[in-house]
């Protein structure tokens, strides 16, 4: 089947050009819409009276008041088992500052950690404050880079002092 567009005058090309233009950015701000939210990190609150839902292992955590690294993983997923040593040095090298929370996706318990958190994907990293509730996911496209989450632990804990 061919269609044929007739245009009579000039004003019809006007508004047919406009109406083509405004379907590409369109799209174009769709798709950029698309790379900055799955290329940065995100932040959120939890309310301290959901705290004792999520087992007395995170009870225990969040009563230190430390900052807590949730590290959320899975035995099946490749990424997951290729950043645990990474995290294993932080816990070395952090542990004063912080506690580390390794919530792993198979244990029912988590499942409500992985709601809560809204965790987009796995390997997932968030920094979270017990004293305010306010955490920060960290973006998974660098965790490649070695520095990142050394820098971003780093920030996370000086910001908190503030």
């Amino acid at each position: 089947m061919v269609y044929k567009i007739i245009i009579r005058d000039k004003d019809t090309i006007v508004e047919f050009t406009k109406s083509i233009i405004g379907i590409y950015i369109a799209v174009g701000l769709f798709i950029i819409g698309i790379f900055i939210f799955s290329t940065h990190s995100f932040s959120g609150r939890l309310n301290e009276d959901s705290y004792e839902n999520f087992g007395p292992e995170w009870t225990t955590i969040i009563d230190e008041k430390k900052p807590v690294v949730l590290y959320f993983y899975s035995d099946n997923c490749g990424p997951c088992i290729a950043l645990k040593p990474r995290i294993d040095e932080l816990f070395e090298k952090y542990r004063l500052r912080y506690n580390f929370f390794y919530a792993k996706k198979e244990d029912e318990g988590n499942i409500k950690l992985i709601k809560k958190f809204g965790v987009p994907s796995l390997p997932a990293i968030f920094l979270f404050d017990p004293r305010s509730g306010n955490y920060i996911y960290l973006n998974r496209e660098n965790y490649g880079d070695p520095d990142y989450i050394t820098k971003s632990l780093d920030q996370f804990f000086i910001k908190r002092k503030e």
